[in-house]
């Protein structure tokens, strides 16, 4: 197994444990923002819904990686799966940027940063492959 496929492992791995954590403490963001009223209520709601579909992408991605770590030919769709997460975890991470919640932000901007880095390996090792 080659270096690059066993990074793309290593951070499929990381990406659904953190993927897993980012859907728990989004939907407890979701169950916060119910409770308000007005904006706060669409600002937390918005905020959820964004870092939610940005975990279940990259527990999506996690698997892709994972299983093409193994079989670089089963990538399939994981570079498309990466790159969006990466743009719903932006523009979630800009909108909590705006509030108080900083352990959302930073969940959500170490699932972008991995979510671009398991693009490059897992682009790099479909290259590997093709050779």
């Amino acid at each position: 197994m080659s270096p690059n496929r066993k990074t793309l492992k290593v951070v499929g791995f990381l990406q659904f444990i953190l993927g897993i954590v980012g859907i728990a403490v989004s939907a407890q963001l979701v169950a916060h923002g119910l409770e308000l009223e007005g904006p706060l209520k669409t600002f937390y709601l918005a905020c959820g819904i964004l870092s939610i579909v940005c975990g279940a992408l990259t527990v999506a991605t996690s698997f892709l990686s994972i299983r093409g770590a193994n079989k670089p030919s089963a990538l399939g769709p994981h570079v498309g799966n990466s790159i969006a997460a990466a743009v719903f975890g932006t523009f979630a991470s800009m909108l909590l940027a705006a509030s108080p919640n900083t352990f959302n932000l930073i969940i959500d901007s170490v699932l972008v940063l991995l979510a671009v880095f398991s693009a490059v390996v897992g682009a790099t090792t479909k290259k590997e492959a093709q050779r």
